[in-house]
């Protein structure tokens, strides 16, 4: 059996999947040197501002949101895929692991509707 990627905008995530999500409490997020470097090109661009960058993450806040899980075969999230709207033109995307590491970030516009996403990638809660 293998890993399983569900996505919000794709078919759902399935709602045991966004409660066990809910419960990570994580209060050092360590970044990933590649995380920090895009990072700071989001803030030197002018696109996020430095206090906009976190260094913790709760699976139950309500400002992010929760738009892709990847879970194990045990269906434990391992990676998830979080956003949030971080001023009037922009949102701060990040990937986080179960391990408290950002893998990497980046900023969408907030209009970014995601035509484009690939459904076959993910699977289809049962």
């Amino acid at each position: 059996m293998s890993n399983k990627l569900y996505n919000i905008g794709a078919y759902g995530i399935p709602t045991a999947t966004r409660l066990a999500v809910a419960k990570w409490r994580i209060d050092r997020l360590r970044w990933s040197s590649h995380a920090i470097a895009e990072a700071r090109k989001l803030v030197n661009n002018g696109l996020v501002s430095p206090d906009s960058i976190p260094t913790t993450f709760s699976g139950d806040d309500e400002e992010w949101q929760l738009v892709e899980v990847e879970t194990n075969q045990l269906e434990y999230p391992v990676k998830i895929l979080v956003r949030r709207k971080v001023n009037a033109q922009w949102t701060l995307v990040l990937i986080i692991d179960d391990e408290a590491n950002v893998r990497t970030c980046w900023a969408n516009l907030n209009t970014d509707n995601h035509r484009t996403l690939d459904k076959s990638k993910f699977n289809c809660p049962l």
